[in-house]
């Protein structure tokens, strides 16, 4: 019969880690309501754009899954290199799916200004939400690893 000993300070650990992160979804909002609010970069947009409020891209279940990859690199002695490729991972995802942030070649004219700061809000928007809830992420898995380290059963 094969039997495995749980370790128990690590599932403490993580559990830690797990339960903490129920709270990074009220501290991505509370970043999203503070920033400037996404409006229209036109009247006629004005439908369409509202749309960008109540679309979700994820996070709660991205968050769900990243937490724990984050603990395990940093619980396990050897484990660092899963933390920067899960970070260059969705670098690389994020860079190839939003190009937000991004200046025009040329200067935008009088008609195309309004659109162009609305595309740089919307950006700021993005980019903010997606390192605040990366960077809780991180650190809850710290504060999971340092609580299941310092249990000594």
């Amino acid at each position: 019969m094969i039997s495995i000993a749980p370790d128990w300070a690590m599932v403490i650990g993580l559990v830690v880690t797990v339960l903490f992160g129920f709270g990074v979804g009220c501290l991505v909002e509370r970043v999203s309501k503070s920033l400037l609010p996404l409006s229209p970069p036109t009247d006629e947009a004005a439908t369409e754009w509202a749309e960008f409020g109540t679309l979700r891209a994820g996070g709660f279940w991205i968050g769900l899954f990243e937490r724990p990859i984050f603990f395990a690199a940093f619980w396990i002695q050897g484990g660092w290199p899963i933390a920067p490729s899960w970070l260059a991972y969705k670098l690389a995802l994020y860079w190839q799916g939003a190009n937000f942030l991004s200046f025009p070649s040329d200067p935008p004219s009088k008609e195309h200004l309004g659109y162009f700061v609305k595309k740089r809000r919307l950006g700021a928007h993005y980019a903010a939400t997606l390192l605040v809830g990366t960077a809780a992420n991180i650190v809850l898995a710290f504060v999971g690893v340092a609580v299941g380290k310092s249990i000594k059963l």
